[in-house]
């Protein structure tokens, strides 16, 4: 457990936010690594369990195939110790390829073990790698001071093991994690194993992060936009139909993007009759206007996504203005949510949405707001009619593309509600956030990586209210 007494708040917020990174690491890792035995037992426990796939979600029956690339990638990926990189803009259909190419193989192979790791963060890194000790049997020892990483990375090194394939998701910037044995930074390439029985594929939107961790510019595949075919195929698939009017001049107006095609479809699904693809079209004539407005809010936040953000933001704006129309409490979830990591989310903390003090809504609709009985899920079945959130294969976490959380926090930014969305996210989180002890680690750990993103929105920190003083004191 951390030296809780040590814990000061700092003058700046940068001072406290380096303090908080450093000590909740540091309490992460000990909390964490405490929890596992050395490796000559654990590889000769795990050897009897049966390979599994721990991949977060269903297969998309919609899935279309993007020509040779997972061909490509099963190319790569069937050499000794083969690795493989998706690079592309957000919502161009990185891991929703990976997703694919996973379930193939673990259908074709059943005997091969595949691992699904998150990758957007530090924190999400380690819990990955807690999850694949937990799965291929680790033994569990209280007193063992062992660093969970190094141990996995030791059970992937031994062939007697058998086959694996691993799935690197949204590593987008260099990671590293922190050795518990001499507190030196260990780089997320090191931690891959280049073993003959092993593959990995990597999911990014920065190339030179994936070269780094696939080794060769040839292993690097770059995913662009979908072919006009293959965008009318999907739009086709999500709305059921084999044919409809309009659908060339739909998918060309959102350039071919997937997952704009997809919040496209969700919507006129949504709507049912009343919408067709004519009339969606000219609904996307409307919000013209708007969308440029909310570029210009999104000038900071542009740099990679650039390409697709313009049809996403279109897309979002269609759905959202919706939403807010007909059920504003599932806009003030969306909300809510777009200030987590967008991996991982966890049920018990969207519930605080409700806990919302009302700043940057106005006062008749949030005076309704609290006159009605808001039904949670109600609101989740809202957004996810809308393709705007998911839910893993685990019933009580959600999943929010990066793209859908960019495109709402522009607009909170725009309406000058971001701020009080992020003070409702600090005031849950400390409610939440238990005392780092032993007993509290699974909770601390499931809520670790969402804090991290957060402490690092210097622009945002609230330095000086009670709220986040707690949060700084339990998390570190």
């Amino acid at each position: 457990m951390c030296d809780r007494a040590a814990l000061t708040i700092p003058s700046t917020s940068t001072l406290h936010t380096l303090d908080l990174r450093h000590q909740c690491r540091a309490c992460m890792a000990s909390q964490s690594t405490a929890t596992f035995s050395g490796t000559h037992n654990q590889d000769r426990s795990s050897t009897l369990l049966r390979p599994s796939s721990n991949v977060p979600f269903r297969r998309d029956n919609d899935f279309v195939d993007r020509g040779d690339i997972l061909a490509r990638v099963d190319e790569r990926c069937s050499r000794p110790a083969g690795r493989a990189a998706l690079v592309g803009f957000g919502g161009f259909g990185k891991s929703q390829l990976a997703i694919e190419y996973a379930h193939r193989v673990r259908r074709s192979s059943p005997d091969t073990w595949i691992f699904w790791v998150y990758a957007s963060n530090s924190a999400r890194l380690e819990e990955a790698f807690s999850d694949i000790a937990e799965r291929v049997g680790l033994c569990s020892q209280p007193g063992a001071a062992v660093d969970i990483v190094v141990v996995v990375r030791k059970w992937l090194c031994n062939e007697a093991n058998g086959r694996w394939l691993m799935i690197v998701d949204n590593v987008d910037d260099e990671i590293t994690v922190e050795s518990q044995k001499d507190g030196q930074s260990i780089s997320l390439a090191s931690l891959l194993p280049q073993s003959d029985h092993g593959a990995i594929v990597v999911t990014s939107r920065n190339a030179d992060v994936a070269r780094s961790l696939v080794g060769r510019q040839q292993d690097i595949i770059m995913i662009d936009t979908m072919t006009e075919g293959e965008a009318v195929e999907l739009l086709q698939n999500k709305l059921g139909d084999e044919t409809r009017d309009g659908a060339i001049q739909l998918v060309k107006a959102l350039d071919c993007i997937p997952l704009a095609i997809v919040q496209a479809a969700a919507y006129m699904n949504r709507l049912g009759p009343r919408m067709s693809v004519p009339k969606y079209l000219g609904e996307l004539k409307g919000v013209e206007e708007q969308v440029q407005l909310l570029q210009k809010a999104a000038a900071p936040d542009i740099r990679r996504d650039g390409k697709a953000l313009n049809s996403v933001l279109a897309t979002w704006q269609i759905s959202f203005e919706y939403i807010r129309q007909k059920r504003p409490s599932a806009a003030y979830l969306l909300s809510f949510m777009s200030f987590f990591n967008q991996q991982g989310i966890p049920e018990f903390m969207i519930r605080h949405y409700t806990d919302k003090d009302g700043e940057g809504q106005d006062d008749s609709s949030d005076r309704r707001l609290k006159e009605e009985d808001v039904g949670f899920e109600e609101d989740v079945a809202v957004l996810r009619a809308f393709s705007l959130v998911a839910t893993t294969q685990r019933e009580d976490e959600f999943e929010m593309h990066g793209l859908v959380q960019l495109a709402t926090r522009i607009w909170l930014r725009s309406t000058k509600a971001e701020r009080g969305w992020h003070r409702a996210f600090i005031q849950a989180m400390a409610q939440e956030f238990p005392e780092g002890e032993y007993a509290n680690w699974p909770k601390c750990q499931t809520l670790f990586p969402h804090v991290l993103p957060m402490v690092e929105q210097e622009s945002l920190n609230i330095g000086k209210t009670d709220k986040w003083a707690l949060l700084l004191n339990n998390a570190g």
